[in-house]
């Protein structure tokens, strides 16, 4: 009996194993379309546009090149794919910049409290004022501008409490609502904040650098909210939570924070923020009603390792927030520039290699 109730504890735990860190089905991906820029563009950074600007039919994404300020069009329509050089002039960067039309661009920057419409030379066409009580903020890293159709998303934070200590940000995680919602309709602002902290950050305190989540919004306007360190994508409904499920990589297991004491050590954050694995971002796909969760794996920090040997990849979801499988790449292709199209997925590839040029490839994934 005693040999039977052994056997049974080591059966349930190998089953509760199975069911915690489930096997997602693998994608596969075949190209496209690829175009290879000229040796002299790459370091591209994607500037995300208005879901307006595209159909079923044609699609464009711009691409700002930091060392010179050229802004490069690409587009896809039944002619198959060109590439351009734009007319747009940004004197911001592409992480707070949501191009509109052809000729005119929403910005937002830090510390200043509106959100600016400009035309394609530049110059401001109408601002739409943040009230002061809120502290908007842009990180390149997780949460950049976003918009679909009036409303535009901005991360929230705190003036006042200090997220340098556990107990400070235990209080922050508690009281701050980690996105702001700004609606334009009709020349009038109206504001809402929105969202939570994962349980488990309200509960340990931990650091992950990422005070900000990372968002998108879908057709029937439910925002979805991910974080570096949860395997929950959270979606919302104007400002209440709607759902929420586990939408994991199979590929981290676990997450580490960053100690205390470590805050200001500049070489311990470089090497956690190379090696430590995250949720990058999460995107929506409104072609095919689809949301895509980037998820960044654990990387060894050695000068010798060749890129192909770091991965990262994506875990597709249905818009219930249905685990529909995972498809994994090398840091060949740039994760930070993927983008749904019509046709498949956008990515840009060598993107910051000196070895070859960089390339613009469409990827159909194959479930």
């Amino acid at each position: 009996m005693r040999w039977f109730t052994l056997c049974s504890i080591g059966i349930f735990f190998i089953l509760s194993s199975c069911v915690q860190y489930p096997h997602n089905k693998n994608i596969t991906y075949e190209v496209k379309y690829e175009f290879h820029f000229p040796d002299s563009i790459r370091s591209l950074h994607l500037i995300n546009q208005s879901s307006e600007m595209h159909d079923k039919l044609s699609w464009k994404a711009y691409y700002q090149q930091l060392h010179n300020n050229i802004v490069y069009e690409i587009k896809i329509d039944e002619d198959g794919l060109s590439v351009n050089n734009s007319n747009l002039i940004l004197s911001s960067f592409y992480f707070n910049t949501i191009i509109q039309t052809a000729d005119s661009v929403f910005t937002f920057e830090n510390g200043i409290n509106e959100l600016r419409l400009g035309n394609d030379n530049n110059s401001r066409v109408k601002s739409f004022e943040i009230e002061q009580k809120y502290t908007p903020v842009i990180d390149p890293f997780s949460s950049r501008l976003v918009r679909s159709g009036s409303t535009f998303l901005i991360g929230n934070t705190s003036k006042v409490i200090d997220f340098g200590s556990k107990e400070g940000r235990l209080e922050y995680y508690k009281k701050i609502k980690p996105i702001i919602s700004l609606n334009i309709t009709n020349d009038r602002n109206s504001i809402n904040e929105l969202g939570h902290f994962p349980n488990h950050y309200r509960e340990s305190g931990n650091n992950y650098i990422d005070h900000i989540p990372s968002s998108c919004i879908t057709e029937e306007g439910l925002i979805c909210l991910s974080f570096f360190a949860d395997d929950l994508l959270y979606l919302y409904k104007d400002t209440s939570l709607f759902s929420s499920k586990v939408v994991s990589s199979q590929f981290i297991d676990k997450f580490s924070s960053i100690p205390d004491e470590k805050r200001f050590d500049m070489l311990f954050l470089k090497k956690y923020v190379i090696e430590e694995p995250r949720y990058i971002s999460v995107k929506y796909d409104p072609y095919n009603r689809l949301f895509y969760r980037i998820a960044k794996h654990k990387w060894e920090h050695n000068h010798k390792k060749r890129k192909e040997y770091q991965f990262w990849s994506v875990v597709i979801a249905d818009s219930n927030l249905n685990v529909l499988g995972e498809t994994r790449f090398t840091s060949e292709y740039d994760m930070n520039s993927l983008q749904p199209t019509p046709f498949g997925i956008a990515l840009l590839r060598s993107n910051n290699s000196m070895e070859s040029n960089a390339s613009f490839v469409i990827l159909k994934l194959i479930y």
